[in-house]
């Protein structure tokens, strides 16, 4: 059985919704920081604000890349994964295409090209394949 410190340092708090002000993510940076959470999950606008919020924590900050649908090009996508990083993100979750990885497009589902990843060695990433409600 783990402890409950344990568990809280597997916890990824979210806060992606369009709507999100920046008193939503004080809160949930609060929270996260209180409970020792490994990371908070938010959007790129709102990477800045999170990593100087957390800049003295263990929680992390992570940004979901190509959100919600993950239809973007890869070079997109690393152009919003190089502005994440360059606000202070040390995790990121990317969208997969899945209609192009479906339809046999592999280097679109790819996402990001290995010589990005090659850059930025110390980055930890996650994908995601969310399917609209």
């Amino acid at each position: 059985m783990i402890s409950i410190e344990e568990l809280a340092g597997m916890i990824d708090h979210t806060n992606v919704q369009r709507d999100a002000t920046e008193d939503d993510i004080r809160e949930l940076c609060q929270e996260a920081d209180d409970y020792d959470f490994s990371c908070v999950c938010v959007t790129p606008t709102q990477a800045s604000l999170a990593s100087e919020l957390l800049e003295n924590s263990n929680t992390n900050v992570c940004v979901v890349i190509g959100f919600p649908f993950g239809v973007q090009t890869p070079h997109a996508k690393a152009f919003e994964a190089e502005e994440a990083v360059a606000s202070g993100a040390s995790e990121l979750d990317m969208v997969m295409n899945i209609g192009a990885l479906k339809s046999g497009h592999y280097p679109w589902s790819r996402q990001i090209s290995p010589q990005w990843w090659g850059q930025h060695g110390g980055m930890w990433s996650r994908l995601s394949w969310r399917q609209p409600s």
